[in-house]
């Protein structure tokens, strides 16, 4: 019989290989906050920050230190706390830099692997994230036509 994990374990235990030196982990993506870039099914591939973490990067942070989400950079504060929207998303949440657990640098859709030289992933860390109001009535839409 195979052996389930819950998501929470199962990402601490990704936490953990990232800071012990592993790179490029996949990770299965659950849930809707950041469709359409990314969907139910599809794989991120997670990595430490190489560099300091900029507007328009996918970020696996840590929400009051327990439940893990994965949102996109729309804002970085004076004060080094960042602001985070899901893609699906109207509204945004400020974290403190401590909270980042990594960031996204790749993902695996529909057999296909996209980076940050991809035109998908160039669209939605720009002009994607500059629509913000749009979103709901383009995501309706698109979920029409999907089903």
């Amino acid at each position: 019989m195979a052996k389930v994990l819950d998501t929470q374990t199962y990402l601490d235990t990704v936490c953990t290989l990232l800071r012990e030196g592993q790179t490029h982990i996949p990770v299965t993506v659950a849930g809707t906050s950041m469709t359409p870039f990314l969907d139910p099914g599809d794989t991120v591939f997670l990595d430490l920050p190489e560099r300091p973490i900029e507007v328009g990067d996918v970020i696996l942070f840590a929400r009051f230190g327990e439940k893990y989400i994965l949102h996109r950079v729309v804002g970085i504060c004076p004060d080094g706390s960042l602001d985070l929207l899901g893609d699906a998303q109207l509204r945004s949440e400020r974290i403190l830099p401590e909270h980042v657990r990594a960031i996204v640098t790749g993902v695996r859709r529909g057999g296909k692997y996209l980076d940050g030289h991809s035109l998908c992933w160039r669209f939605f860390r720009g002009p994607w994230r500059r629509i913000h109001r749009l979103r709901p009535y383009i995501n309706r839409v698109r979920n029409h036509f999907r089903r």
